[in-house]
């Protein structure tokens, strides 16, 4: 209903807003957005210029391959994307973080290229919303912290590398040694995932 009283007695600049907040998630270009409108509007690339300036709408791309966002579509992508991550950090404390890929498909969409997602990552970034390492995007400030029992499997892995440089052991000759298997493997892979070890193959590390 607020829509239409808007399209009835609104500006245009709101009229512009409006639509583009509705189909944010469909990552629209101003060919899209004037499509919406079901009208020629001329002055469409200042209105959009404005909402910019105004900071009510964010420019991603340049040129023709650009899009525009909502403010409000990005503050809610923003705060879905922190609470994904915050559980993920607590079920996988040993992990870097989420992968690129998966970050985009579970928060934003197969929809935005990958160009223009590698612009939010970035603005991301800048604010200190997530940290990013290498192809892993990790909450801003979260590291890997090992408790107790964690650091005595982790001191006994990497004792057991060292002392066989030339002939390293099998993992699961060394997870013989552990009876928690399941906190074995986390360390394991986390210490993969750091590159402190580097795995050559299934059986060879």
């Amino acid at each position: 209903i607020k829509e239409l009283k808007v399209k009835e007695s609104g500006s245009a600049d709101s009229i512009v807003e409006i639509l583009i907040e509705r189909i944010s998630g469909d990552y629209p270009g101003e060919n899209d957005i004037l499509k919406a409108l079901g009208k020629n509007q001329e002055d469409l690339p200042e209105i959009l210029k404005k909402l910019v300036e105004h900071k009510r709408v964010l420019k991603l791309g340049s040129g023709e391959s650009c899009i525009y966002l909502h403010n409000r579509f990005i503050m809610k992508k923003i705060e879905e994307g922190r609470s994904y991550l915050e559980v993920f950090h607590r079920d996988n404390p040993l992990k870097q973080g989420l992968s690129k890929e998966e970050f985009k498909n579970k928060i934003f969409s197969k929809k935005l290229k990958q160009k223009n997602y590698d612009e939010i990552l970035e603005l991301l970034v800048v604010d200190k919303i997530i940290a990013i390492e290498k192809n892993n995007i990790s909450l801003a400030g979260f590291k890997i912290v090992y408790n107790k029992e964690q650091q005595q499997i982790k001191a006994m892995i990497m004792d057991e590398y060292k002392k066989a440089v030339f002939m390293p052991p099998r993992a699961e000759d060394i997870s013989a040694q552990v009876k928690n298997k399941k906190e074995f493997k986390a360390v394991m892979d986390s210490l993969i995932e750091l590159g402190e070890l580097i795995k050559v193959n299934e059986e060879c590390i």
